[in-house]
């Protein structure tokens, strides 16, 4: 459709980006991120106080091999934050393993889906009663975040000119 792959995955910078990819040749299920890459080892932890286990066989009804914190142990992970022990401790624990703050599962395929966030990545300065107005702009800004991104990769992976037809 595009004349170039696109494709999902996950990550972030602690773990030096992708974590997880989608195959280039999956055209046929979505929401999911793919299978861990090669270098790495993904876990899901335990979050009991907000009813998320690895144990867990659904999900809202679903079937799923597990739900918990997303977990990430490889070579790509970062070693700490610089000068900052202390959110290194927070951040990779005794074994290894950098605990990202993202709850996900994986689905009966293999491949993770992104489904929580164990916390809030923005503090409200309004508290509580704005969540739905948070949710809207921070899905809106993903949805930015996005599209820049795919125009990135049209840019990158095309060697032909580029034409925008978008009039906002």
């Amino acid at each position: 459709m595009l004349g170039v792959p696109v494709v999902e995955g996950y990550g972030q910078t602690e773990a030096c980006a992708a974590a997880t990819l989608c195959h280039a040749d999956d055209m046929t299920t979505v929401g999911h991120v793919g299978g861990p890459v090669a270098a790495v080892e993904i876990v899901l932890i335990d979050v009991p106080e907000m009813g998320y286990l690895h144990t867990d066989t659904t999900h809202r009804g679903m079937p799923c091999q597990g739900r918990g914190e997303i977990c990430v142990r490889g070579p790509p992970v970062f070693k700490g934050y610089y000068k900052d022990e202390t959110k290194t401790k927070e951040t990779i624990d005794e074994e290894g393993w950098l605990h990202s703050g993202d709850i996900g599962l994986w689905t009966p395929e293999g491949t993770l889906k992104i489904v929580d966030r164990k916390k809030n990545l923005f503090k409200l300065s309004q508290g509580g009663k704005n969540k739905i107005h948070y949710c809207f702009y921070a899905c809106k800004l993903r949805q930015m975040e996005t599209q820049s991104l795919l125009f990135t990769a049209l840019v990158l992976l095309s060697r032909h000119r580029i034409h925008s037809t978008r009039k906002d």
